[in-house]
């Protein structure tokens, strides 16, 4: 949370005395930076509004590489918040750019969110052979992390065909790597995906466990992943009748759902309300 911020000013400092030497590739770049920790910081209309303006700057400036740059985070970014049409449009053309530069490594990220794009959409197979394909790549690298990572989409894309045991053993390789590399923040998250795989199964107690867990390390300052933490402990106490306390979490959920623009999140926990 403290580099985020840290970041954050720093991007606002250069963007408030900007050189007059500088190029246009810099003002543009500085201004993507500065959008996507906006993004970090559960800022999304400000984000949205820098990756708008970066995509018009790349365009005026014929700049290929953040043309690919800016289209795919604002891509990824209309996907988190429920805009499809609008993110794979984003997405495949930063896919063709990337491809195009041989930029191995930004097409690869950029494929990531084109499968998670069709996991969100509705199409969890095809987001599959996807993250598989991404899977066999970065184990062929020795890129454990990218690997640790990918195995937990792949856990949540199982989730929505109803292989919970199967999303559960994907997310339980993922927490303990991230785990046991100190990673605390998104080994919490694969946590809750255990719980939410658990929940499915009617696990509760062990699904409560894990969500506990969790709540050491995601507080309200991380609103993508403890509205959906909030979300699913609402979701066992609705099972066990509490209902008062099952509303509690919800409203905290709801709150953080709205500052995240996530209509996907708030869909469930309105049905769930």
């Amino acid at each position: 949370e403290g580099q985020i911020t840290n970041a954050l000013n720093y991007a606002e400092q250069m963007l408030s005395h900007i050189p007059s030497t500088a190029s246009a590739h810099f003002i543009t770049d500085i201004t993507l930076c500065h959008a996507w920790f906006l993004q970090l910081s559960g800022d999304i209309s400000g984000a949205m509004e820098g990756y708008n303006k970066g995509v018009k700057s790349a365009y005026a400036h014929e700049d290929i590489k953040l043309i690919a740059d800016a289209r795919s985070l604002r891509g990824a970014l209309h996907s988190y918040i429920g805009d499809f049409s609008e993110a794979l449009d984003d997405l495949v053309t930063a896919q063709g750019l990337y491809e195009s530069l041989n930029l191995t490594g930004w097409a690869n990220i950029n494929l990531t969110d084109i499968a998670t794009s069709f996991r969100r959409y509705g199409d969890p197979e095809s987001a599959i052979k996807y993250y598989q394909k991404l899977k066999e790549l970065y184990l062929k690298n020795g890129n454990m992390d990218q690997v640790a990572g990918v195995t937990s989409d792949i856990g949540l894309a199982l989730d929505e065909i109803g292989e919970h045991e199967q999303a559960i053993e994907n997310f339980r390789f993922s927490y303990q790597y991230f785990k046991d590399h100190k990673y605390k923040l998104v080994a919490a998250i694969n946590a809750t995906n255990i719980a939410y795989s658990l929940i499915q199964l009617n696990r509760l107690q062990e699904a409560e466990n894990y969500l506990k867990e969790a709540a050491l390390d995601i507080t309200e300052k991380e609103p993508g992943a403890y509205s959906f933490m909030k979300l699913f402990m609402a979701k066992i106490l609705y099972q066990q009748a509490l209902y008062p306390e099952a509303l509690t979490e919800l409203a905290s959920a709801e709150n953080a759902f709205r500052t995240m623009h996530n209509d996907r999140g708030l869909v469930q926990l309105l049905q769930l309300k």
